[in-house]
């Protein structure tokens, strides 16, 4: 039986408000076409919030996110390469390879987040949630950051605020947005996509915890 990786001590919940021009949430079957999820996945959210702050032996649990702005998709255009360089291949003169790419995009985004810092199976006994709860409330007051926070690519910087800085509220949208990317599962071989049913009622998305999200993957519930 494969053994699940467990999360054991939670913290306080927080909530922010993350905001930008542009994202895109690229969904996997269509990563080609570069179509985003109408959405943000939980693992670009953790991302996000890692920029924030992050520990080794700390996992970020979503919660639940919330669309504060109408689902806008727009056409953008970008430049590419139509060819890859591998190691047994000629050198790659990207003016010949060079091409220009159409995704479907979002515009003008908005979500709240609600998540906790919870202590994984890498934290020791010097882990101290609490603390890590008071770090992550102090940088993201103070608008401190690791690195640039972006919405899918790095070219869409995301805004971040405590939720309590913010006036916006779930939009009333209710949809079924199918299967959604959650993150991927390290201990197979291979490693595997871990996916759950996303559904959007009065603005909000809630999000399974990964313990449930693996169980349903593997059969264990």
């Amino acid at each position: 039986m494969v053994a699940i990786k467990q999360v054991h001590d939670q913290g306080q919940q927080h909530h922010i408000m993350v905001t930008g021009e542009f994202a895109n949430f690229v969904r996997p079957e269509l990563r080609i076409e570069g179509v985003s999820y109408e959405a943000p996945t939980p693992s670009a959210l953790r991302g996000i919030i890692d920029s924030v702050f992050w520990h080794p032996g700390v996992l970020t649990q979503i919660e639940s996110i919330e669309i504060c702005k109408p689902i806008r998709m727009v056409r953008y255009r970008t430049n590419g390469i139509n060819k890859i360089a591998g190691k047994n291949t000629q050198p790659l003169d990207v003016n010949d390879a060079r091409t220009q790419m159409s995704q479907l995009i979002l515009r003008d985004v908005a979500y709240g987040v609600k998540f906790r810092l919870c202590l994984n199976v890498a934290s020791t006994e010097t882990c101290n949630i609490p603390k890590y709860d008071t770090m992550m409330h102090r940088r993201l007051a103070l608008g401190q950051f690791r690195y640039a926070p972006y919405l899918g690519r790095r070219e869409f910087p995301a805004d971040i605020v405590l939720a309590s800085d913010a006036t916006l509220k779930p939009i009333p949208i209710s949809v079924d947005l199918g299967a959604m990317f959650f993150d991927f599962y390290y201990e197979g071989d291979p490693k595997i996509s871990l996916y759950f049913d996303a559904k959007v009622e009065n603005g909000v998305i809630r999000v399974p915890t990964r313990k449930e999200v693996i169980a349903h993957h593997l059969g264990l519930e």
